[in-house]
């Protein structure tokens, strides 16, 4: 017989549904696959009609549990890599020109910051700095084969000596001959040998 108090009603059914979580998923499942085109109207219209009220709200929420949706968020990318690029893919891909002029317009409006920023990078990362350099050098000379390891040439950059720089033991732009930039091509050599060696190759 159900409860003529409807405050009871609800605490009954808030209690079955705590003992029963297996059932509420299927049954809200079940739900959502018979109404999903109408539930996704509704949903469409409730959000346009209430754009503003839903975005402070879940800002709000956001900020009293940023620690713990940031923790979430990072163990559910963690977990699940290639869905993450799919859908990175994906969204790229539709919104490409969308995107560009964001980017574009971004530059402009934050030029100095992100000149800034990017300075400070650079100078905390010279080894990453170099190797993306030397990656884009090779690319343009067409010295950089398909199976190269860029992991292993972006390593060898980072791991490079103070007062030393990475050479290329056949050099890219050879006299008699040019090597590939891979790391089995790869040296550290005081910055002043390497400045007098130039392009030449010493077998």
């Amino acid at each position: 017989m159900p409860y003529k108090d409807p405050a009871k009603a609800a605490a009954c059914k808030l209690s079955w549904a705590r003992a029963n979580p297996g059932k509420v998923r299927a049954a809200q499942k079940k739900h959502y696959e018979a109404n999903k085109e109408r539930l996704a109207a509704y949903g469409r219209r409730h959000y346009e009609a209430n754009k503003e009220r839903i975005s402070v709200r879940n800002e709000e929420y956001y900020k009293a549990n940023k620690e713990r949706i940031d923790a979430r968020c990072k163990k559910w990318t963690d977990a699940n890599p290639v869905k993450v690029t799919v859908k990175q893919v994906k969204y790229y891909v539709a919104n490409k020109e969308r995107l560009s002029e964001w980017h574009q317009q971004h530059y402009q409006d934050n030029k100095e910051q992100i000149k800034a920023r990017n300075k400070k990078w650079e100078q905390a990362h010279p080894g990453k700095m170099n190797a993306k350099v030397a990656k884009r050098n090779a690319a343009k000379l067409n010295r950089t084969p398909a199976w190269a390891d860029m992991y292993a040439i972006s390593f060898f950059y980072e791991c490079c000596p103070a007062g030393c720089d990475v050479d290329h033991i056949i050099p890219l732009r050879g006299e008699n001959i040019s090597g590939l930039h891979v790391e089995t091509n790869l040296q550290w050599l005081p910055l002043s040998e390497n400045r007098s060696k130039g392009h030449r190759w010493a077998e």
